[in-house]
């Protein structure tokens, strides 16, 4: 079925083809197996499982293409995918053992968010920066010049280019440093352990 976000020439209207692709199931599924497989090294690290094994495993996660049949399956059944996918990379895993071991779900569906909005949150950065820099570039090359300010429409007094984009270009700096500040907020590492106790 075809609506305004998906539609081939209104959708640009009404979406962001590269937000959406940060928020995609497969992206989601890639940071799910991204905290799996680096979980199973941080296993390895501490002395819970061989490291050797823990390396095979991870790696074998990363590599791993869940069946999404199995998963959507499992998600109507439990609620969420990731016990359905646990049981897809502990089947195939070199070491069962090595894959999940005392994190929960709601560890890898946060981590998964986390990553998520950390990369939204960079590219919107990114493109205050590129606003930012042309705005800056124009007050640069035209900022000197004079221009009719302007009143409920109406012509009020001459003003300068600059005047009209100094407080274009301001709040960008702020809203930059919220940004940042923000991102630091939500890009982190979730582990509750599987009652809440951070005990693995």
């Amino acid at each position: 079925m075809t609506g305004v976000f998906n539609h081939p020439w209104l959708g640009a209207l009404f979406g962001d083809p590269e937000i959406s692709a940060l928020w995609s199931p497969e992206t989601q599924l890639h940071h799910m197996l991204r905290f799996e497989a680096e979980w199973s090294r941080a296993l390895g690290h501490v002395g819970r499982i061989d490291a050797r094994t823990a390396e095979e495993t991870a790696r074998h996660i990363l590599t791993t293409t869940p069946d999404l049949t199995a998963l959507a399956t499992g998600t109507a059944r439990d609620g969420l995918p990731i016990p359905a996918l646990v049981r897809l990379l502990k089947a195939t895993a070199p070491d069962p053992t090595a894959v999940h071991q005392g994190a929960t779900s709601q560890d890898v569906l946060d981590t998964a968010l986390a990553l998520t909005l950390q990369a939204t949150t960079k590219l919107l950065d990114h493109r205050l920066a590129s606003l930012q820099s042309a705005l800056a570039d124009l007050d640069t090359r035209f900022g000197s010049n004079p221009l009719m300010g302007r009143t409920r429409m109406q012509a009020a007094m001459p003003i300068r280019v600059t005047d009209r984009l100094r407080p274009w270009i301001t709040p960008l700096t702020t809203h930059r440093s919220r940004l940042a500040r923000a991102t630091e907020g939500v890009a982190l590492l979730q582990f509750g352990g599987a009652a809440g106790d951070r005990a693995a």
